[in-house]
């Protein structure tokens, strides 16, 4: 992501789904979102390669705040963050 110019503050919502489990280095990438996403809006995760709760430490790490969870199969959670201010 380091080749990839973004205004902080400038994206309204993200959508990663089937992606972040494939993300490397994670944590960065999490941060990397973190920044440029507006204030008060929502990162929205689903996909069941790495752990819901590992997941949620990585985003609450990053600088998000967990806003809702939930599994709609056995497999597949959904986790929505919102960028703390």
């Amino acid at each position: 992501m380091k080749d990839f110019t973004l205004s902080a503050n400038s994206i309204g919502i993200v959508f990663a789904s089937l992606v972040l489990h494939e993300i490397s280095p994670l944590s960065e990438n999490l941060q990397f979102i973190n920044k440029v996403l507006k204030e008060e809006e929502k990162a929205k995760h689903s996909h069941p390669g790495i752990a819901s709760a590992k997941m949620e430490k990585k985003l609450i790490k990053a600088g998000f705040s967990i806003s809702k969870k939930f599994h709609p199969t056995e497999s597949i959670y959904v986790i929505i963050a919102q960028k703390q201010k």
